[in-house]
């Protein structure tokens, strides 16, 4: 069946502003087309008033796909809110679709039961592919050479890399047909690598997918596939993480409304290898504490990562000019993993050493290191209804201390900075 034409542009006014829409058809049908904002809104009155400084044609292609198009630019830039922009919405019109998650579950499936056909294919055309598998960038050169060492083994014990089939996939890459006029590698980014690397290899088993299999596929789609087909190399396995499926489902919730524990959701993270308490556990329990934290945070804030060198030297700094008081025995906790066992183990070696040199302590003084403002919260404010878990923890490292009768004196370190 032919595909209906679409196509996705821009248009700019000589006050600058933008409206990013798409259209039914061809340009060449459509030449004085600028959008169906209605005639009382700012957009189109500007329009009549301002004039048209320019106009880009983005992209051309099916009806779906410039719909696509045009929701993937509006979210870009979050036209919605943006002041440069007179969009309303950032939803791409009726025909932009929120999801395709079936239809990827259903083309992964296929290549799981070799629905494709599986070729030889020179290495040095594979290098000319765009490479649009998840995580391009986080080449892991163990993993490349790990792979690289079976092949040279394979290649002279067989002459070539051993056929892919059912029970033995190990090399096999992915792509798609036409992606960006010259082919789009999914899956394969390690193996073709390793493959470069290797003199002895020629040629790599490649799956290519039919472009009329993918060609409705948003940007979205494309990364749920590659996350599903990632990696499907056995020598090293490195299964796409929790922080991609987390993220993916967050920008999902975000962009399409979808609900975090949705059928849907539950459906990709069962074929990406989730049992329902492990999906619960790593993924749908830390997007909501990630929610909790985002709701509390104030506008304009972040934490501050006290994994950072500096900040790790800063709360050193801070705790060792504590000490440097003959009167004062200090040390610092994440407020995460207080419990009054570790604090003891640090400050009972430091009252000892101080008490022997004949020194008189009067203060004890914990520095707490908050990873969130959620654990600061809970700690001083208290959170779901109960109370600062500092008083509890206060009150028992008080009484242990009750006949030296120091002062106890909890800190926090700074916690939250600007947003860059």
């Amino acid at each position: 069946m032919k595909k209906e034409k679409g196509f996705t542009y821009e248009v700019i006014l000589h006050n600058d502003k933008k409206y990013i829409g798409a259209k039914v058809g061809t340009p060449d049908e459509h030449p004085n087309y600028y959008g169906s904002s209605k005639k009382d809104s700012e957009y189109y009155q500007d329009l009549k008033n301002i004039g048209i400084k320019n106009k880009i044609i983005i992209f051309e292609g099916t009806k779906q796909q410039a719909f696509n198009k045009e929701r993937e630019l509006l979210l870009a830039v979050d036209a919605r809110n943006n002041p440069m922009y007179y969009n309303k919405t950032n939803g791409g019109g009726i025909w932009a679709k929120s999801s395709n998650y079936k239809k990827v579950l259903q083309l992964y499936k296929k290549t799981k039961n070799f629905a494709f056909k599986v070729k030889m294919t020179e290495k040095s055309k594979l290098a000319n592919y765009v490479r649009i598998q998840i995580r391009p960038e986080n080449i892991d050169p163990k993993k490349v050479s790990n792979i690289c060492d079976q092949m040279h083994e394979d290649v002279k014990q067989y002459g070539h890399l051993p056929s892919s089939t059912k029970e033995k996939e190990s090399y096999i890459v992915h792509s798609l047909e036409d992606y960006q006029n010259v082919g789009g590698l999914i899956n394969g980014n390690h193996t073709l690598n390793a493959a470069l690397n290797c003199e002895l290899v020629k040629d790599v088993p490649e799956m290519v997918i039919p472009y009329s299999e993918w060609e409705d596929f948003s940007e979205e789609d494309l990364n749920m596939l590659g996350g599903l087909l990632n990696p499907k190399n056995t020598f090293y396995k490195d299964e796409s993480g929790d922080d991609f499926w987390i993220q993916h489902i967050i920008s999902k919730k975000r962009e399409n409304n979808i609900d975090i524990r949705s059928d849907e959701n539950k459906q990709i993270l069962k074929d990406a290898g989730y049992t329902p308490y492990q999906m619960d556990r790593k993924i749908f329990r830390n997007i909501e504490k990630n929610e909790k934290e985002e709701e509390l945070t104030p506008n304009g804030m972040q934490s501050i990562s006290l994994e950072s060198k500096s900040q790790i030297e800063f709360m050193e700094k801070t705790v060792s000019e504590e000490n440097e008081s003959p009167h004062i025995i200090a040390t610092s906790i994440p407020s995460g993993n207080y419990t009054q066992d570790r604090v003891l183990d640090d400050l009972e070696p430091l009252e000892k050493a101080k008490l022997k040199e004949g020194h008189e302590i009067s203060m004890v003084v914990i520095w707490m290191k908050h990873r969130t403002h959620t654990h600061y919260v809970a700690w001083n404010d208290g959170l779901n209804g109960n109370p600062p878990l500092l008083l509890e923890r206060k009150r028992r490292l008080r009484r242990f201390f009750n006949k030296e009768k120091y002062t106890i004196i909890f800190k926090d370190f700074e916690h939250l900075q600007d947003k860059f």
